[in-house]
């Protein structure tokens, strides 16, 4: 059946094949799979997404007039990236089974992928421009193509549009927060800061902070001295107070800079906007301290830009310090707007 499928129509003729010196076998496509796979009647159980009768395996669940499935893995055993960049090779039954069984059997209207990204669009010639005998072509075919791809990514959304014919609807990325410090990394960061306020008074703290440092493993990330990155508590004594201070002040400026690293929080919900506290994050984040905490609070809140602005102007002396903050309130204010049509993503893929 499958191979059915996959052969060109008998009336295909030279405007249908295009300007190319003579007309390909109608199972063109086929035997190109056979050389990679053997031969298509001869599957058997224990081959890439073989059922145990040996037919091609369609995962996935059927709710009335929709199927959700999973996407077949592409690539051979102990080199997944090989069929992404070898022109040459076929994807394995299963993979075009699945794609052939949505058009040819389930009939499906369209598709949506979700996620960044799938694997239909980069099938062997991805480099080049589609023609009737690219894979992505072949497997696609006239099926509409919606994709719901992450905002952050054009560059590869254009392979999407590109070879898959896919329309891209975007949703945006996790909500940004600041990494902050926990457990160990807070303790030293602790311990640094009373240090500091005396270090000669603090002497006794040095093994401490030491031994924290080989217990968090900034050794390799913010050494002691080139070709010595740990300084062992028991060797503490024998450095001088400038070492040591310098040392210490490098490990709290380090510190520091993990402390504010943004990172993405959990994952993003398709269609949900972000709550207040996360969009705290994210404009806390934005706004790197241009901002005071409370407006930011207020404008996550929901806040309009007039009661920001009256709230900075009676907090803030006239002057370039107010300036500023009131165009901080107006970039927050538009990002927070921007963030709430997270709820718009599901809408546009119905549309």
């Amino acid at each position: 059946q499958l191979a059915r499928w996959l052969r060109f129509p008998e009336s295909y003729g030279p405007s249908e094949w295009g300007p190319i010196p003579f007309l390909p076998d109608r199972s063109l496509l086929v035997r190109r799979m056979e050389r990679q796979w053997g031969p298509i009647e001869a599957q058997r159980p224990g081959v890439l997404g073989m059922t145990g009768n040996g037919t091609a395996m369609v995962a996935g669940l059927q709710f009335g007039n929709v199927f959700i499935g999973v996407q077949p893995l592409l690539g051979l055993e102990g080199d997944p990236m090989r069929l992404l960049f070898e022109r040459d090779l076929t994807p394995h039954y299963q993979y075009a089974a699945f794609y052939r069984w949505l058009q040819e059997d389930f009939r499906a209207d369209a598709v949506i992928h979700f996620g960044m990204h799938g694997t239909v669009e980069w099938l062997p010639g991805s480099p080049l421009g589609n023609s009737g005998l690219s894979w992505s072509d072949v497997l696609v075919g006239e099926l509409p193509n919606i994709y719901v791809y992450a905002c952050n990514n054009p560059s590869e959304s254009i392979i999407a549009k590109r070879r898959g014919y896919g329309t891209i609807v975007s949703h945006n990325v996790p909500p940004y927060g600041r990494a902050g410090l926990y457990k160990q990394l807070a303790s030293l960061k602790e311990l640094l800061v009373e240090f500091r306020e005396d270090p000669a008074a603090n002497r006794a703290l040095r093994g401490l902070i030491c031994d924290a440092v080989a217990l968090t493993g900034l050794a390799d990330d913010c050494p002691f001295a080139p070709g010595r990155p740990l300084l062992r508590s028991e060797d503490a004594e024998g450095v001088t107070e400038a070492e040591f201070e310098d040392y210490a002040s490098r490990l709290y400026s380090y510190l520091l800079v993990v402390e504010q690293r943004l990172f993405s929080e959990g994952l993003h919900v398709l269609g949900a906007a972000p709550s207040p506290q996360q969009s705290e994050q994210y404009l806390s984040a934005y706004l790197e301290g241009r901002l005071g905490d409370d407006a930011v609070a207020g404008i996550a809140g929901g806040e309009d830009l007039e009661r920001v602005r009256a709230r900075l102007e009676a907090a803030v002396e006239a002057g370039p310090a107010r300036k500023e903050a009131l165009q901080a309130a107006e970039e927050g204010v538009e990002v927070r707007d921007l963030l709430q049509l997270n709820s718009q993503e599901i809408s546009s893929v119905l549309e």
